[in-house]
């Protein structure tokens, strides 16, 4: 480091302007969503770009999908828990409304 002059990747500051938007951003969704709603999504954000890079990926890490029908339904059950953590409170009231014993 010492000695040499700093290099600006053109991808790197695009994704340093990328991150410091979406964190930004995740301020805004909290205050107008709540935090465990806005986690939720987050984290069906993370489960899809994950599931994405690793199978279409760059060679070291991705790698080629063996079975396309468990795959999808992989990914569609981690994404219905998502929802149901997002919808967590509107279910709560809804079985609290019917009288469902816990």
């Amino acid at each position: 480091l010492l000695g040499h002059p700093p290099a600006v990747v053109p991808l790197g500051a695009l994704a340093g302007a990328l991150f410091v938007g979406a964190s930004s951003l995740s301020f805004v969704a909290c205050a107008n969503v709540g935090l465990s709603t806005a986690q939720g999504v987050w984290g069906g954000a993370a489960i899809l770009v994950a599931f994405l890079w690793g199978t279409l990926g760059p060679t070291p890490v991705g790698l080629p999908v063996v079975s396309l029908p468990l795959s999808l339904l992989a990914a569609g059950l981690l994404l219905l828990g998502v929802a149901g953590i997002v919808k967590s409170d509107e279910l709560g009231g809804w079985i609290e409304q019917r009288g469902v014993p816990p």
